[in-house]
């Protein structure tokens, strides 16, 4: 049998499709050791980390309060993890937890920031976070107002 089939190419792992969108690279076909047969994961080569870091990414999370979302934001915003935080009005989330139908009123937040940000912005979003596991998606921006984006990069950056 061997080892089972992941797809990527040699470089940093990004995970999701949409990476190859945004900066126009093929996915070729390469072994990993992980188990299942389903892709662990894409990997970009090493000359685009650079593009990769300075795309914008829109990261989408839930909070069970608003003051929770409220002091997380400036948190994030004062340690520069963030450009912009936008909470959004409570929606009402359907799910399935530990087995049992689950409904709960929750504030939807939007953070923007940047690859290069990310892996600590996530990091400090799970200490800050009540839930034990919180909803935290990253999408990158494939386009925008190079103004705005611009903004977002240096944000980050302090």
């Amino acid at each position: 049998m061997g080892a089972p089939r992941a797809w990527g190419v040699r470089g940093e792992a990004v995970v999701g499709s949409a990476w190859e969108a945004v900066v126009g690279i093929e996915i070729v076909q390469a072994w990993a050791t992980n188990e299942g047969d389903v892709p662990r994961c894409w990997r970009l080569p090493r000359f685009l980390r650079g593009i990769v870091s300075s795309i914008m990414l829109l990261v989408f999370t839930t909070f069970p309060e608003a003051g929770q979302a409220r002091e997380t934001a400036a948190l994030l915003l004062q340690e520069g993890l963030a450009a912009c935080v936008t909470l959004l009005p409570a929606a009402e989330s359907h799910y399935i937890w530990e087995g049992r139908l689950e409904v709960a009123s929750e504030v939807p937040v939007i953070i923007k920031t940047t690859g290069e940000a990310y892996d600590q912005l996530e990091v400090r979003l799970r200490a800050l976070h009540p839930y034990r596991v919180p909803e935290m998606v990253a999408v990158p921006v494939s386009r925008g107002s190079a103004p705005y984006l611009e903004w977002v990069r240096q944000a980050c950056r302090r």
